[in-house]
């Protein structure tokens, strides 16, 4: 029985950081100023809206923050340009680097700030988001620096506007990655 105890101690942690890779933890908190903690989970994107139904059992989707964090990872080297769609208010940090800055009542408003990042590396991303009245929505998007594989007759046609960023550029914060020791 206490084998398979320790088994299962070791196991649940494990099966649920797993499920985790690819995402972002989003902590919901009642009230515009992250003052009641209701719960975390694992988004795979930010890309939400919501009215009546809350993403968390408690919480109060008409007054309510979230607190994002994680990794980002991008593609290609070069500035990467991210714009934020929301009601009411974002700040969004790369690396303690704040490029986002719309921290106010808004509706449906854009938000938008570049940096430069390089291909293949981890980056701290930090995402603060409130709303104070009726619906919530966010959305992150970005749009990525040019492919220089990409043909003449691919950019004649396809547009390069932004895109929600996908789950497969997000990693979850590094303090809550599991480190398991070599035998």
């Amino acid at each position: 029985m206490k084998k398979l105890s320790l088994v299962l101690i070791f196991l649940v942690p494990v099966f649920t950081l797993l499920n985790a890779q690819g995402n972002l933890k989003a902590d919901y908190y009642n009230g515009i100023n992250f003052n009641e903690y209701v719960g975390t989970q694992y988004v795979s994107k930010i890309d939400f809206y919501w009215n009546e139904e809350s993403p968390v059992q408690g919480l109060e989707p008409h007054y309510c923050s979230v607190l994002y964090t994680g990794q980002l990872k991008t593609p290609r080297t070069g500035t990467v340009s991210f714009s934020a769609r929301v009601d009411d208010g974002i700040l969004v940090w790369i690396d303690d680097k704040l490029i986002i800055s719309n921290w106010q009542l808004n509706d449906e408003g854009f938000s938008e700030g570049n940096i430069y990042l390089e291909a293949n590396k981890n980056y701290t991303i930090k995402i603060k988001y409130f709303n104070a009245l009726n619906e919530a929505e966010i959305k992150l998007l970005w749009k990525l620096p040019e492919d220089p594989n990409r043909s003449w007759f691919s950019k004649l046609w396809n547009r390069d506007d932004p895109v929600i960023i996908s789950s497969e550029f997000f990693m979850p914060p590094v303090d809550k990655q599991l480190v398991v020791p070599r035998a």
